[in-house]
Parts: structure tokens; C-alpha cells; sequence
């Protein structure tokens, strides 16, 4: 009877770890689907962050500022060989591009009461109007202190969804 007991709480363990390996997968490929929200769409778009996430979670390439010498020595030292000239010609044209010099973002999670017109514009449901609206809204009314606040300024729930796993409210 113990010998079937201990194998009984050995398979229990070892699904138990295989569940926990699985839910924890599913919420890294989560979070990866909604940074790349913050990737703007291009071609090369899908090298970016299918090469980056291999290694690494994309955060680490959203709030970077470098400038093409930098991006070049930094894809040099992390891809090497794996990509052709052409792709990675590409692909550091883009990081420097959109995560160059000028990138306005600077921080992850996106703190709603600190980002720029530029930043929100890259959100998805949010155009020119919605910006305006949303940074009238903090200029009037002072620090969002729940996302709650300005549900109704996105008309979309995908898009919704999609940028309050993003923010934050502080």
C-alpha cells in the first residue's frame, strides 16, 4: 500500500510541476504579446522581436536608446552569423529607428500619468483624439490614480484589454 501511495504523490508532483511549467509559459508568451504592442509595425517588425524574445523578454529592448554604433555592437555581440546582412541591416535600422536616441519610452510598465503624446499614440484604440483627451484629463484633473478612471476614452475592450496590462497608475 505505501509503495502505491508514494507513486500516487509522485504523479501528482511531477503534474503539478508540468502545470506550473505550462501557466508559466503561457503568461511569459502573454506578456510578450502585449510589449509587442509597443513595437511599431513594419516588415521587419517580426525579426525584431522574435530574435530579441529568444533570449530575452522585450522590455529590455522597449525602453533602450541607443544609436545605430550602439545597436549595431549590441546585435553583433547577441545574433553574430544567425541573421543575413541584409536582415540585420534591417533589423538594427529599425531598433535604431524606433528605440534610438529619441525613443520616448523610458520606463516598463507604462505609468499613465507619465507619458508623452508620442508614447500613447503607439498604444493601440488611442489616435491624435484620444491623446488629447487623456493627457486634458491628467491636466485637469492631476495624477489617474486608477486606470478605471479612463476606461471610457477607449471604445474597443481588445484594445482596452491590450493597454491596461501595460499601464500602471501611480
Amino acid at each position: 500500500m505505501k509503495i502505491y501511495t508514494y507513486s500516487f504523490v509522485c504523479i501528482l508532483f511531477f503534474l503539478s510541476q508540468d502545470l506550473i511549467a505550462q501557466e508559466t509559459e503561457s503568461k511569459n508568451n502573454n506578456a510578450t504579446a502585449d510589449i509587442e504592442i509597443l513595437f511599431p509595425e513594419s516588415q521587419t517588425k517580426a525579426y525584431v522581436t522574435i530574435l530579441c524574445s529568444a533570449c530575452h523578454d522585450l522590455t529590455r529592448v522597449v525602453v533602450q536608446q541607443k544609436d545605430y554604433a550602439s545597436w549595431d555592437n549590441t546585435l553583433v555581440r547577441m545574433v553574430g552569423g544567425m541573421v543575413s546582412d541584409e536582415q540585420f541591416d534591417l533589423i538594427v535600422g529599425y531598433l535604431t529607428d524606433h528605440f534610438g536616441p529619441e525613443n520616448p519610452i523610458r520606463e516598463y510598465p507604462l505609468n499613465i500619468n507619465m507619458l508623452s503624446k508620442t508614447v500613447l499614440l503607439r498604444l493601440p484604440g488611442i489616435n491624435e483624439t484620444v491623446a488629447d483627451e487623456l493627457l486634458n484629463y491628467i491636466a485637469l484633473n492631476g495624477n489617474i490614480t486608477s486606470l478605471d478612471e479612463i476606461r471610457h476614452l477607449i471604445d474597443s475592450d481588445d484594445d482596452w484589454n491590450a493597454i491596461s496590462r501595460l499601464m500602471v497608475a501611480e
